[in-house]
């Protein structure tokens, strides 16, 4: 893990020209404790609301909350999110992402659901 870790930001910033400043993971507590990662440093900042993703916008209730642990690739890097305006760097990589969906789900199917009884 510690291996990766070292190596995750600089291989991101190779391939996609932005760094990695704060990695995630979630543990099921049903299934497992997360030791592994309080042994390495990571934080651990609570629990989920028990959803899942469904797909790259949408996520729907499983009502099985997820442990989620976080750790800083640089220590204060977090820092950086933090502040008021980002650095160059990560405004230049925060401005290409698309504007996400703001629907609720719901919206979304029930609209999808009117287009498809729309004939030809």
């Amino acid at each position: 893990m510690r291996l990766l870790l070292e190596l995750l930001s600089t291989d991101w910033q190779a391939r996609y020209q932005h760094p990695i400043l704060v990695v995630e993971t979630f543990v099921d507590p049903a299934q497992f404790c997360g030791t592994v990662y309080t042994a390495n440093g990571w934080v651990e900042l609570g629990l989920t609301d028990g959803c899942g993703r469904v797909r790259r916008d949408y996520y729907e209730r499983h009502d099985r909350p997820k442990r989620l642990f976080a750790r800083e690739l640089v220590p204060s890097d977090r820092r950086s999110l933090q502040a008021e305006h980002l650095k160059p760097s990560l405004a230049a990589v925060a401005a290409k992402v698309p504007p996400r969906c703001t629907l609720p789900v719901a919206e979304v199917r029930s609209l999808a659901q009117q287009l498809k009884a729309v004939p030809d």
